[in-house]
Parts: C-alpha cells; structure tokens; sequence
C-alpha cells in the first residue's frame, strides 16, 4: 500500500479531522459533538508525568519509514503565538505503553522542531447556537487557540506492517495551564467504536471515553522528500537498521532493483564475521528483515548486505 503524496512529502497517516462549525470572525472552530460530551481536550503536562496515547495500524504489506509527526496543542488564552516549549514521543509495538514493547523514542528528548497556530479555535458548543435566553454562545470562543508542533525524527523509524502505539506529552509556557491535547472530530459528530485512546494521570493508563465512544487524536505522519525513494538506477540501497543501538533483536530495510538472492554478514569491531543470514530469493522493491541479536556481544558492528550485484555495508551497535 504505498503512501499518498502531499507535494513532495509522503504521507503515510493524516488522521485529521478538527473543523466543525465557523466560530468567531469566520475563524473554524473544534469541537467534540459526542453526546453528553463535555471536553475541550486531555491534559498531557509532561512535568506532571501526564501523557497521551493511540493506536496506529501500518497496512499488512506496507513499510512506513518517516521523519515527521505534527501532533496538536493548546494552552489557554496565549493567542496566536505558540506556547508549546516541548514535545516528547514513544513508540510502542504489539501494545499499548503498560504491556506493548518500546521500539522507539523516550521520554527525555523534546523532539519539538517547530510550532504554530492552526488558524483553528477549540470551543465546547453546549449551546452552538445560542439559543438559550441570554446565554453565552461558546462556538464564539477564541481563549483556546489549537497549534501544530512538528516532530522530526533522525534516524528514521521504519514500521512493519502491525499495530504500534503513539505515546506523548508536551511542555509549554509556565503562565498558561496544560498543554492540552484536542481530541479528534470525525464527520457525523461521533467516534467510531475502534477508538483506543489513552490517558496517563498519577502514573496509570485508562482508555479515553468521552459520551457515547471512544476517543482519538489528531495525528499526521509524512517522510520528507526522497525518504524511501529508490534509485532505480542503483542495484540495491540499505538503511539504518531500527533501534540502534539494540538489544535482542533489530530491522534492517533494504531494497534491491532486480530479483536475486541476498545476504547479510555481520562482522564484530575487530573485523571478524559474527554471523550471516540468507534471504534466499527475493523480488525487486524494499524488503525488511528482523535480525535475533541476543546472542551478539555488546559492541559496534558492521553489517553487508550481499547480492550477486556488489555489496553495501551499515554501522551498528548492540547493547
């Protein structure tokens, strides 16, 4: 399943659904329409040990390997300058944070590289219309302003087809409460009910549940020109293995542009062959293989991809 092109970016997910209604001036306004739906969002403050999480699926088939998450934030009443100091992200995989395995990320890195105002408001329409005699109409709200905050990853995560959970939390200007995190809009006002989000409070994860379903986040995830692109006139290309450094096991993506047999070596520092794994006959296209470790000794190694057309070659480390 190859990814959609947003100009010269892949987009493998663009989950985004924040417009509702025209809010103040003709601004767009988010809300959250669930019935009996009360929130403006989820406090995921990272000083506090708050945080957010939800569930992405990469389509049985496909390999997503991307450079960019955009998330979304608000403090409130900080107008249109963006207050968000800092963004920190996870990746789990075969679970949710509490049970899944940490592939990727941690909870010490701000991976924030920019930020800014959406143009979008977060209002609570319990009265969309104004309706009721002499009550405020808080589609007109302005005091939450929603912004983006760009996550840029290097080296690049790469995901197999499966489940992997997002897991985040967020800093922002001591003067303002939060940040918090606007829940997703869908068309027709309502959650599925194959929403899994969660949320972190005094150390615990509990599902999101809001009215009658389910709640999810916004979130869009693109690779930046020419990542994952192969060059059709190369034999072959080879990619940071994903985690480095790893522990019991690690992926290594790798596409060759004709079909053949292929191998990968491993030599320790010292240049002496640690292991070597067959692939046997594959296609043409991008190929992932997942290499057992545990038995390596912790160290630097280099790993060759071989194939009847040359050989390429990649550091790594194992812990």
């Amino acid at each position: 399943m190859p990814p959609a092109l947003w100009g010269q970016e892949r987009v493998y997910l663009a989950d985004t659904a924040f417009v509702t209604d025209t809010g103040a001036g003709g601004a767009p306004a988010s809300a959250l329409f669930e019935p009996g739906g009360t929130y403006y969002g989820y406090d995921m403050k990272h000083t506090e040990g708050k945080a957010m999480a939800d569930a992405i699926i990469v389509p049985a088939g496909a390999i997503w390997r991307f450079d960019t998450v955009i998330l979304y934030a608000y403090q409130i009443t900080t107008g249109a300058s963006s207050p968000i100091t800092a963004v920190y992200l996870s990746i789990y995989k075969d679970g949710p944070p509490g049970t899944g395995t940490l592939l990727w990320g941690d909870t010490v890195t701000n991976r924030m590289v920019a930020t800014g105002f959406t143009g979008i408001y977060r209002v609570w329409p319990n009265d969309p219309a104004g309706k009721k005699p002499g009550a405020k109409n808080p589609i007109l709200y302005t005091n939450r302003p929603i912004m983006y905050t760009k996550l840029f990853f290097s080296p690049a995560p790469i995901l197999s087809a499966g489940e992997y959970w997002l897991v985040w939390s967020a800093d922002g200007n001591k003067e303002h409460t939060g940040p918090w995190c606007p829940v997703k809009v869908l068309p027709g006002r309502k959650n599925p009910p194959d929403q899994k989000a969660m949320r972190k409070v005094d150390g615990k994860w509990s599902s999101i549940v809001e009215g009658a379903g389910h709640i999810g986040f916004n979130i869009i995830i693109k690779a930046g020109p020419g990542l994952g692109s192969v060059d059709s006139t190369a034999a072959m290309a080879l990619y940071q293995n994903q985690p480095n450094p790893c522990g019991e096991q690690t992926t290594i993506l790798f596409s060759l542009r004709d079909p053949g047999v292929s191998s990968f070596i491993f030599y320790n520092e010292f240049g002496a062959q640690q292991a070597t794994f067959d692939n046997g006959y594959l296609g043409a296209g991008e190929h992932t293989v997942t290499i057992k470790t545990l038995g390596f000794p912790a160290g630097n190694y280099k790993y060759e991809l071989r194939t009847e057309h040359g050989s390429m070659s990649k550091s790594m480390t194992v812990q």
